[in-house]
């Protein structure tokens, strides 16, 4: 598992964006802030279809389960604001997930969905 990278927004100002990390079978986001602070942006520019997964983590919101969306070529998604009541593992980490469909392991080229996190102020 690899950890993504934040990008920290300012209040009343800009920041510059990229895609924070290529995609990985598996990454997290280490919940640094509190809860409802960041969201997830996912591109899929692969020619097949890729289903972001965030996984159920272990507290109080886990029975509501995991989320996922499905990307075809050139789509793009955001989740969030996420709770980490919901997706907060043991670790103190989201963990967010590419597959296919069917969720076996992704079967296309997994670099060409990019994943960003955004900390909102």
């Amino acid at each position: 598992m690899a950890d993504l990278t934040n990008i920290e927004l300012v209040r009343n100002g800009s920041v510059d964006f990229t895609w924070g990390n290529d995609g990985a079978a598996s990454q997290t986001i280490p919940l640094i802030k509190r809860d409802e602070k960041f969201i997830l942006m996912a591109q899929n520019t692969d020619a097949l279809l890729a289903r972001i997964k965030i996984a159920a983590g272990a507290f109080s919101g886990k029975a509501l389960g995991f989320i996922y969306k499905d990307l075809n070529q050139d789509e793009m998604s955001i989740f969030g604001p996420l709770s980490g009541s919901r997706f907060k593992n043991a670790d103190g980490d989201l963990e967010v997930l590419i597959t296919n469909a069917d969720y076996s392991p992704f079967s296309g080229t997994i670099t060409n969905v990019k994943l960003s996190v955004i900390e909102l102020p």
